[in-house]
């Protein structure tokens, strides 16, 4: 499935094999993240602040922006940001993995 263009959808995404869960699909934009089974991030867009925790709310902040769009991303900057949180979460999961081994 391709990333979703428009605000409200509901259905689960995946990105890099980091599949995305829309918790609120309106305002503010936000996802809970998980490789298979395991939640591994958190990602919230309110007040033009783009934040991403591992492995949820209340973890480690990995990446942080601040995209055009204010409680939702813009259309044109959706796939692009939330592969710029795919990213810092693939980066926290592999340097976990590793930790725990």
């Amino acid at each position: 499935m391709t990333v979703p263009t428009e605000i409200g959808w509901n259905e689960p995404f995946e990105i890099a094999s980091v599949r995305f869960v829309t918790t609120c699909p309106s305002v503010p934009e936000q996802y809970d993240c998980f490789i298979g089974d395991a939640k591994v991030g958190y990602v919230r867009l309110r007040c033009g602040e783009m934040t991403v925790h591992c492995p949820d709310v209340d973890g480690e902040l990995v990446f942080e922006a601040q995209p055009d769009g204010m409680d939702y991303f813009e259309p044109y900057e959706r796939e692009n940001w939330l592969s710029e949180a795919t990213d810092a979460i693939r980066a926290w999961h592999l340097r976990n993995k590793k930790e725990n081994q």
